[in-house]
């Protein structure tokens, strides 16, 4: 099954609104990069049911940019769960912030409790914490480029997976 393309309707035309263009430009690319890979029907449904549903918006511009976010998310969640496809430095940013929760804080606080001084929590474990975390993030985001999941796009929006 095809994935439709989303229609411009005037977007990137006026510079009044740079966050909408930029928006609809990374929702853009993300189509394309689904559009030059084989996508099964239901996935492809799915993301075509979001096109169709940017296409047909009538709002605010303020709104639409808020739709196109919620609609990138939702194709990111729908293309990560069924084909395990990831945008580049997916892992790396989830891994950062899990990094500093999963093992900057629990280090910091062994250091803290070593040395009596609460200083160590965010001098030693945060920092190190998140390097540990960009580096599990680097590795995992290597091994989906090296298996082929990894989509030649870099998005903010992390598609809560």
């Amino acid at each position: 099954m095809e994935i439709q393309s989303i229609q411009n309707k005037g977007i990137g035309v006026s510079k009044r609104d740079k966050e909408l263009a930029r928006v609809w430009q990374a929702l853009n690319q993300l189509i394309g990069e689904l559009q030059k890979r084989e996508i099964s029907g239901e996935v492809a449904e799915g993301v075509n049911g979001e096109v169709e549903r940017i296409n047909a918006f009538s709002g605010s511009r303020k709104e639409l940019r808020k739709a196109i976010r919620r609609s990138e998310s939702n194709i990111l969640r729908l293309i990560y769960k069924k084909l395990k496809l990831v945008p580049k430095n997916q892992y790396q940013r989830s891994w950062l912030a899990m990094g500093m929760g999963v093992f900057g804080v629990p280090l910091g606080i062994a250091f803290a409790l070593l040395f009596g001084e609460m200083v160590y929590l965010a001098a030693i474990g945060l920092p190190w914490g998140m390097v540990i975390g960009w580096v599990v993030g680097n590795i995992k985001d290597r091994q989906a480029y090296k298996e082929g999941r990894q989509l030649n796009v870099e998005t903010e929006n992390d598609g809560s997976m």
